[in-house]
């Protein structure tokens, strides 16, 4: 048994992130790639926050992922934490990319 997780930094042009209509396009665009991994993720919370931006998703078998936006140097970072069994495949592989 373990909990795994799996953290992923991206970098993208500051601008893309400072305002709302910018903001909620790269949310999309992050939501839409999180479903090929995890089709059952629903969004539950969002703020805004001094440095950027926070997201929250979870799912019904106890996967959460953050979402964090710093606007200042352009940073995306993806959190992605759930419980494994050690019989069970993980739910996220990154193997083959």
């Amino acid at each position: 048994m373990s909990v795994q997780t799996i953290l992923l930094d991206f970098s993208i042009d500051p601008q893309r992130l400072g305002d709302e209509v910018s903001r909620k396009e790269v949310r999309k665009n992050i939501e839409e790639a999180l479903e090929s991994y995890l089709p059952n993720l629903r969004f539950v919370y969002d703020m805004i926050t001094e440095d950027g931006y926070f997201g929250m998703y979870m799912d019904k078998a106890g996967v959460v992922v953050s979402v964090r936006f710093f606007v200042a140097p352009g940073l995306i970072t993806i959190n992605i934490e759930y419980f494994k069994e050690n019989t069970e495949q993980p739910k996220v592989s990154l193997e083959n990319y």
